[in-house]
């Protein structure tokens, strides 16, 4: 549940918010005025996310089984990377991996919004990646491919639940893209629920 709660509040970080329109162009746009079809285009697009970052979990689950009997005082490990990854997402510095400049498919249908999907999930956003890398390091502390899908499913439905909604609903999208001018704010306070998980953890292993 924290999990999905996460990919909920990681769409409405400035960067996933500014693709919304033009995720929905691809999606939801085909489906013209009907929210019946926007909801279909838009949910198989979260499902192609969905079972990329799935079957990265599976993975990040599998590594654990091989390597967990090396992960001593992992908590704090994991309190370290959350802390810079807070602070990542608070601006005080980037992490370049590559992005999503440009929809890789072109065509209409559920397969094409599904393929979509599937290359989303691929490409690394600069406000979800810190987050991404939090969710897969503790999979691999737990070290259950099951747990690990799991947990990247939960992730990929929380962050596709606002682009559902816009898709479905097209004054739903105005209302989520004007969310824009709070970005900054935004990345604060998550980027500090970060930090405060990070500093719990450490705060655990140290007294």
């Amino acid at each position: 549940m924290i999990v999905f709660l996460g990919g909920i509040a990681t769409s409405f970080t400035p960067c996933i918010l500014g693709m919304i329109p033009l995720i929905i162009g691809y999606t939801g746009g085909y489906a013209g005025r009907s929210p019946g079809k926007g909801f279909i285009y838009s949910l198989f697009f979260v499902l192609g996310l969905a079972t990329t970052l799935t079957l990265l979990g599976v993975g990040i689950g599998v590594l654990g089984t091989f390597i967990k009997s090396r992960l001593f005082a992992f908590n704090f490990i994991l309190g370290i990377v959350a802390i810079l990854m807070g602070l990542a997402v608070m601006g005080l510095y980037t992490i370049s991996l590559p992005g999503l400049k440009r929809m890789p498919v072109k065509g209409t249908g559920l397969f094409s919004s599904y393929l979509m999907g599937l290359f989303f999930g691929l490409s690394a956003s600069p406000c979800a990646t810190p987050v991404l890398i939090v969710i897969v390091t503790y999979a691999l502390a737990k070290a259950s491919p099951l747990f690990g899908g799991a947990l990247l499913f939960s992730y990929s439905f929380g962050h596709g639940l606002p682009l559902i909604l816009a898709g479905t609903f097209s004054a739903f999208l105005g209302k989520i893209t004007s969310l824009g001018r709070y970005g900054e704010i935004i990345n604060y306070i998550f980027g500090g629920i970060l930090i405060l998980y990070g500093l719990y953890l450490l705060f655990g292993q140290v007294f």
